[in-house]
């Protein structure tokens, strides 16, 4: 099932979006979405099929990225085509781990989302684990 961007986003949702050059196959899902009243409507997202350097990692490349807090505003900016409703959400065993590290400190306000797009988070991220 292949539809075009239509506003609003719901758990399980899977999308192609502006990826980093060479990621052609990357992926990312909704997770969850909450409604904050200081920052809106923010998405928990996962990506697949990219390839961040990671030293951290058995062969050096991380292939996904578990768990990433986005703004829906960013995120509606990012998105090309919605290609799957039925993906993973926040209780999947790949990724409940993830968002409840971000959501317990979120819920405390020692936590925050991102207000870059993915691609821009995942070069991020690649630049964080180098270090």
């Amino acid at each position: 099932m292949t539809k075009t961007f239509a506003p609003g986003f719901e758990p399980g949702q899977i999308w192609r979006y502006h990826h980093r050059p060479g990621e052609d196959q990357s992926l990312l899902a909704v997770l969850a979405v909450r409604d904050d009243e200081k920052l809106g409507a923010i998405c928990s997202i996962a990506i697949a099929g990219v390839a961040i350097a990671n030293p951290h990692v058995a062969d050096g490349i991380q292939r996904h990225l578990p768990h990433a807090p986005i703004s829906a505003e960013v995120l509606a900016g990012s998105v090309i085509e919605l290609v799957a409703t039925d993906g993973p959400t926040a209780d999947h065993a790949d990724f409940a781990e993830a968002y409840q590290q971000w959501l317990e400190p979120f819920e405390r306000r020692e936590a925050g989302v991102f207000t870059i797009t993915p691609a821009e988070i995942v070069s991020l991220i690649e630049d964080t684990v180098r270090v």
